[in-house]
């Protein structure tokens, strides 16, 4: 006789069988009212699915409000959760459905695969389901692009609209953003004069031979604010106004339009899209031919100055982004520097950096910096980085570990976690109970246990996505991993993203920030430098010493 036996796989049994890091993500389309209580339930729901599974470890559950699924690039909780399954911290993403993850199949497909090969499971619940199912792709492609065929089809519709709204002549006028004008209670544009008088002095002045810098003075000057208010002008503002049609009484509709459902930015529509011109839509601020003669001048400024006919106004005026772009913040005002180029000085001052409080006029007492210098000190910064890296990776950690947001918020969750203690003790003292006190005794115990549950999700939720020291260690030491030696270019290393902030206090002493927080106000400016070092620099005869350190934050 054959006797038989069972044979189970050693992985299966559960005193072997590893507890898997699980979270969820949640996600509403708009920030109704209706859909922020929608993303409030999903956050309390599955913060108590996961937490009352025993195999399942809770690791936070990610959640973004408001933005699209066509495009991950502008989803931070999401891309946070990604990073962070990358780096192996989770191990299951639990979502409502496919629309929920991303409405691109291009993104889901690749995204999928991607966490795939780090054995990460994506389940969708609305679908019923795994990513670790072999005919995921088949799936995720029929019903990614479904829901991808949806955003398509409501984005053409909108389209419709709008050029059928445009065709009638009506069009609706964000007077906030308009110097101007109000709407009557009607919804009608009627003229707000105080507001019309400034619209008029910036035409007379600008046909009078000022440019857009001394407008700015001259406002400034005279204490008139723009149109949310402010009292510093921009030349983007000045220029917007002078380019404003509208202001004539006359309407030029679908001067943009979306390129693709998928792109969240606008693109100047020259003829792919049909425009309408409304004569007389509304009461004028200036008279056409006022206009006409500042549009004529614009132009031949901007010939005269770009030395072309070619380049359009948008060149001409536009903001560039430059390596500096809001990475270098001044500790007087807490206003960003801006890269400017000045053709006509020697090389040293040929970039130079500008404090945005002083791009009209001398306001804040930063002084401005050449972007050579700084250049050479985070070169300097990087390389002694790169030369003490196993020191600077204990010290960062430390220091994030030590967070007083961290530590306060441990601080609470464990409070938190022995009130919920005591009260499950006591209601297991009365479980044999039955008569109508103990019974309304329990139902209050019961209320405040289920209380300090919810409490304790969102807390660990708080450290383990918000506080997430681990994930950002590992990108940290990712982006170190490769470099043994010193580095001779600020090109060759990630720098905007290692550094979380470069804080100026004095043109020859800068910080650089590196931890989660955003808070800049708040950092302590005085406290030690950690690696702290300075370049050498001259200027003509004259030779500085430009320091430099970091501080965790």
């Amino acid at each position: 006789m054959i006797e038989l036996k069972e044979v189970i796989n050693y992985k299966d049994l559960s005193l072997h069988k590893k507890k898997r890091n699980v979270c969820a993500y949640a996600r509403v389309s708009t920030s109704s009212e209706v859909q922020l209580l929608s993303f409030d339930t999903q956050v309390s729901t599955y913060a108590k699915q996961i937490m009352s599974n025993p195999d399942w470890n809770f690791v936070g559950v990610y959640a973004d409000e408001g933005k699209s699924g066509t495009n991950i690039t502008k989803r931070t909780q999401f891309n946070l959760m990604i990073e962070a399954a990358r780096n192996g911290l989770i191990d299951l993403i639990i979502t409502k459905s496919i629309s929920r993850f991303s409405r691109n199949t291009l993104d889901s497909i690749k995204l999928i695969q991607e966490l795939k090969n780090k054995n990460v499971e994506v389940f969708f619940e609305k679908e019923n389901i795994s990513t670790f199912d072999p005919k995921i792709e088949l799936i995720m492609s029929v019903l990614s692009g479904m829901a991808e065929e949806e955003s398509r089809s409501i984005s053409e519709n909108v389209k419709w609209g709008n050029t059928k709204r445009f065709e009638k002549g009506e069009f609706h006028v964000v007077t906030k953003g308009m110097l101007g004008y109000d709407h009557d209670e009607f919804g009608n544009l009627v003229i707000n004069e105080q507001e019309a008088s400034t619209v008029r002095k910036i035409y007379e002045l600008f046909l009078d031979g000022f440019g857009a810098t001394p407008i700015m003075r001259y406002l400034e000057d005279h204490s008139i604010p723009t149109t949310y208010g402010n009292k510093h002008w921009s030349k983007t503002a000045i220029y917007g106004i002078l380019k404003n049609e509208k202001y004539t009484g006359n309407a030029l509709l679908q001067k943009t339009y979306r390129p693709s459902f998928k792109s969240k930015h606008t693109a100047n529509n020259k003829g792919e899209l049909p425009q309408f011109y409304v004569v007389d839509s509304h009461p004028a601020i200036i008279s056409l031919a006022m206009f006409n003669k500042v549009q004529e001048i614009r132009k031949q400024k901007s010939i005269k100055y770009q030395k072309s006919h070619i380049k359009n106004m948008e060149e001409t005026f536009g903001n560039k982004k430059s390596p500096y772009t809001s990475l270098i913040r001044c500790a007087h005002c807490g206003k960003h520097f801006n890269m400017k180029v000045n053709k006509n000085s020697n090389a040293f001052a040929n970039r130079f950096l500008q404090c945005l409080s002083n791009a009209s006029k001398k306001s804040c007492e930063a002084d401005t910096l050449s972007c050579d210098v700084i250049d050479q000190e985070i070169l300097n910064q990087i390389n002694l980085i790169i030369n003490n890296k196993n020191e600077f990776l204990n010290t960062l950690s430390k220091a994030l570990k030590s967070d007083e947001r961290l530590v306060i918020a441990k601080q609470e969750l464990k409070a938190t976690q022995e009130k919920l203690s005591a009260l499950e003790a006591k209601l297991g003292k009365m479980a044999s109970e039955t008569d109508g006190f103990h019974k309304a005794v329990m139902d209050q115990l019961n209320k405040s246990i289920y209380e300090l549950k919810i409490h304790s999700a969102e807390l660990q939720n708080k450290i383990i996505v918000d506080l997430n020291v681990d994930n950002f260690l590992v990108n940290i030491k990712s982006s170190l991993k490769n470099y043994n030696s010193p580095i001779t270019s600020i090109d060759e290393f990630p720098y905007k993203q290692f550094f979380s902030k470069i804080v100026v206090l004095e043109r020859n002493k800068i910080i650089f920030v590196i931890g989660k927080r955003d808070d800049y106000e708040n950092i302590n400016l005085i406290k030690e430098l950690y690696l702290p070092g300075s370049i050498q620099y001259r200027i003509r005869k004259t030779n500085y010493d430009a320091e430099h350190g970091i501080i965790f934050f």
